[in-house]
């Protein structure tokens, strides 16, 4: 009984500690996150004059692209920021619109790039937001690092879904 005792009391301990780290981990992050949005809000003003001075140049058209980009980056990680250590259920997800829903926000830097897109409908079962956000990651390193051509399939392979990116890089053309 007395060791029962004393185990209990370390276990509540221990867990009571961990609960601390990951509030202070959560309070760090979502700090961090605001100084960031800070410094976001502060560059697209910059952009804002530089357009208003110069006018619409190429150059200040991608930066508007890659600010917009990095933005919805930035709100996508403090989406996941916040939702940490909450309780989420599992649903039926479908992957399908979910994708179709994302690429709507690489529109932009999509539109100078061969994009081929082989899309199924496929339903599994997860956090929406763990699709969302895994999903969103893997189509904005696509984004990044292609520079020509961008191949998305979604599908199921005996009744599994599998989801694949393939960036395909012109070599030809030599360093940007």
């Amino acid at each position: 009984l007395f060791l029962s005792t004393i185990t209990t009391k370390l276990i509540n301990r221990y867990l009571k500690r961990e609960k601390e780290i990951m509030d202070y981990l959560k309070i760090i992050l979502l700090v961090f996150t605001h100084k960031l949005g800070n410094f976001l809000s502060l560059q697209r003003v910059n952009l804002e004059l530089l357009k208003n001075k110069y006018g619409s140049s190429k150059a200040l058209k991608r930066m508007e692209e890659g600010y917009t980009l990095m933005e919805k980056n930035f709100f996508q990680l403090l989406s996941a920021v916040k939702n940490l250590g909450k309780e989420e259920e599992v649903e039926t997800v479908n992957l399908k619109e979910l994708l179709e829903h994302l690429l709507t926000h690489f529109s932009s830097v999509l539109r100078d790039k061969e994009v081929r897109v082989y899309l199924k409908e496929v339903h599994t079962r997860m956090k929406k937001s763990d699709a969302e956000n895994l999903l969103f990651f893997l189509l904005d390193n696509a984004v990044k690092y292609s520079s020509s051509k961008i191949w998305i399939r979604l599908g199921k392979i005996k009744e599994k879904p599998y989801f694949s990116h393939l960036t395909v890089e012109n070599y030809l053309e030599g360093p940007a």
